[in-house]
């Protein structure tokens, strides 16, 4: 279910969010994707960091038992891998550099 994620403290303006229960291909679009792993793993891909410098996307492993796995596209590497692992209640936020890189922030 798509929806906005807002700063309760703050007010701040709303960011584009995604809650998913399967695989999921992350757009250009997407700022938090919360991954409810309750039913197993799931693998979220990463947009081509060429075509979003300074992209943030940040990642939220919802479930207890599971991990999120986090791919890269094509040709591009996450902090020089070619996937990350986000724990049962983990979360990392994912900065494109543009190129063909991301990083782990």
């Amino acid at each position: 279910a798509q929806g906005r994620l807002t700063s309760a403290s703050s007010g701040a303006s709303a960011v584009p969010s995604v809650t998913v229960t399967a695989d999921y291909n992350a757009t250009t679009n997407n700022d938090v994707i919360f991954a409810n792993t309750i039913a197993g793993g799931i693998s979220v891909s990463l947009p081509l960091a060429i075509i979003l410098t300074n992209k943030e996307i940040t990642i939220k492993n919802t479930g207890a038992g599971s991990s999120v796995t986090v791919n890269r596209s094509v040709l591009d590497v996450i902090d020089n891998e070619t996937y990350q692992t986000i724990g049962p209640h983990g979360s990392a936020t994912f900065k494109s550099a543009g190129g063909s890189s991301w990083y782990v922030m």
